[in-house]
Order: C-alpha cells, then structure tokens, then sequence
C-alpha cells in the first residue's frame, strides 16, 4: 500500500445501555433498600452538617484564636470554660495546682498577687457539643494585683488585662493551638473574722485589639 493511501478505522460508538451488568447481590439490595426506608442518609447528613462545609466536605478547625467566652474560677483547683473560636464552641472543666486562689488565704493589704495560671486537668470538653478525652494546658500571663486595704464586710473587684496560649491534644484527631487575650476580673471580700479571701477569679476573653 503506498503512503498516504492506509484506510482509517471510523470511531466507535457503544450504547452501553445495550451492555451487560451484573445482577447485585440479595442482601446488598435489602441492605439499600432498608437504609432508604429509615432515613439512613438524612440521618447522617444530619448529624454531621456541623462539621462539613456547604460542599460537603469535612470543615476545618479555626486556627486557634479565642475571640470570646471565659474561665470561671470559684474555686482553687476546678474552673469552668466556656470560649469561642470564630464560629466553634470550647467548653469543659479544666484543674491546676498553679492558680492564684489560694496562694494567700487570708490575704494581707499590700500582698502581691500573681494572677499567672496554668490549668492542666481537663474533664468533659466538648469541641461544638462533641465530647473529647484531650489532654494539654491552658496558661495565662496577667500583672500582678496589690490588695488593697478594705472595710470589714465590704467586697471588692480589680481588673487587670491577660494574654493567653493553650496547647490540646486529642481534639478531632488532631493538636489545637489557643491564643488570645482579654481581662482579669479579681473578686475580694473582707469578711469579718476570715480577713480578705479571693473568692473567684475569672477570665473574660475579648479581640485582642479591645485589650487594654
């Protein structure tokens, strides 16, 4: 056959609804056809649209930074939290020995009170009402607090400005970075026959341009 002159093949067309398939298994059918009947994927839709983007895919984490919410602390070894992390929700129960509330007891006008605290027991954390055995710390940089002189059966409130970083593993499988900022609200009393006592110390997070 001389060059240029070769017959090319024309495309093929195959209309593949005229194509064998494979008939599905039995239980395979009554397994679909079960799963339809009961909701099976509304339910898990449902259930987890809280942490899929409008796309469907897995949503990720804020990256870290605490833009509201506090720590409660009415007592030395166990504090509440609750923060927020653009859009998720942090919460739980978290303990440490380094806490300032009962470093004096009473306290003397003119003490010197720390208000750095790290917490490093943490129970009950829920990431969005999911609950989590993590493990980590929360630590806080604050001024110190000079207490001051008070009437008997008086009470009082200082505030001082805080800066924060927090470190937890075992969120979603994976390590969540904190930071954030905020204030220091110091609650005192001065009760007659007990002296002055730190009653709660909580701390209020706020954007970190609002700190003073």
């Amino acid at each position: 056959m001389a060059m240029g002159e070769r017959d090319r093949q024309p495309a093929m067309w195959v209309t593949t609804t005229y194509l064998p398939t494979a008939a599905s298994h039995p239980f395979y059918r009554r397994l679909n056809q079960l799963l339809r009947e009961y909701g099976f994927d509304e339910f898990a839709e449902g259930h987890s649209a809280r942490f899929l983007r409008r796309d469907g895919r897995p949503a990720r984490l804020a990256a870290g930074q605490v833009t509201g919410g506090k720590l409660i602390g009415s007592d030395s070894s166990v504090t509440d939290f609750a923060i927020d992390l653009s859009g998720d929700t942090l919460s739980g129960i978290v303990g440490g020995a380094d806490v300032p509330h009962a470093v004096c007891e009473p306290c003397a006008p003119g003490f010197e009170l720390s208000l750095d605290s790290r917490f490093t027991d943490f129970e009950g954390v829920t990431l969005n009402d999911v609950p989590y055995n993590v493990q980590g710390h929360f630590s806080f940089k604050a001024d110190s607090i000079t207490i001051p002189e008070m009437a008997p059966d008086s009470s009082a409130q200082l505030t001082v400005p805080f800066k924060f970083t927090g470190h937890l593993r075992g969120v979603g499988g994976r390590t969540l970075n904190l930071k954030g900022a905020g204030v220091v609200n110091v609650f005192l009393t001065n009760t007659s026959g007990e002296g002055i006592n730190v009653t709660r110390v909580d701390y209020d997070f706020t954007s970190e341009t609002s700190v003073p």
